[in-house]
């Protein structure tokens, strides 16, 4: 059968738009970043404290909020406190919590995460707010000079997509 080229032409496109159906062609959710300070921490040793039992249990408790998301990297200073925060889920994800200590190259790293995909990063009071502004989130101004000392629940989702990413505060 001969076709015209108006008629192939057609056709192509029949079958180009055929084929973004059936293989779902849909924008992708963009990579999401949950941002945490550390748990509840002991008040000795001064130098590196651990957490204590409040702050083991909220460690468990971030496991069991964030452990069934596809998470493809866990990061935390190198402190016991931080360490110990992320533990609980990264043994539930089967994951090795990854140490940084530069903030502008971890977000470089963050950054290449693939959509549909979750990292963790665990920091301190100060840290955490200038973890969300390197990654170009307007920080919350009730944090901006560091989270409060008392304060131990907030996680930070960023929704990395488009110039400026989607900035949403929990509670956990």
């Amino acid at each position: 059968m001969h076709q015209t080229p108006v008629r192939a032409a057609l056709l192509t496109a029949a079958l180009f738009i055929a084929g973004l159906l059936t293989t779902g062609c849909t924008e992708a959710s963009p990579a999401v970043v949950y941002v945490v300070r550390h748990a509840e921490k002991a008040t000795t040793p001064a130098g590196d404290p651990t957490l204590t039992a409040a702050g083991e249990a909220r460690a468990q408790s971030l496991a069991d909020k964030l452990g069934d998301k596809a998470i493809v990297g866990i990061y935390s200073t190198d402190t016991t406190r931080t360490q110990s925060t992320a533990a609980p889920l990264a043994a539930k994800v089967g994951l090795p919590v990854v140490s940084y200590s530069v903030t502008e190259d971890l977000v470089a790293r963050v950054r290449t995460t693939p959509q549909d995909k979750v990292v963790v990063i665990v920091g301190h009071s100060n840290t955490v707010p200038l973890i969300l502004t390197e990654f170009g989130a307007e920080t919350p101004a009730e944090i901006a000079a560091g989270i409060p000392h008392e304060e131990y629940d907030n996680l930070y989702m960023l929704q990395l997509s488009g110039p400026k990413p989607a900035l949403t505060a929990l509670k956990f």
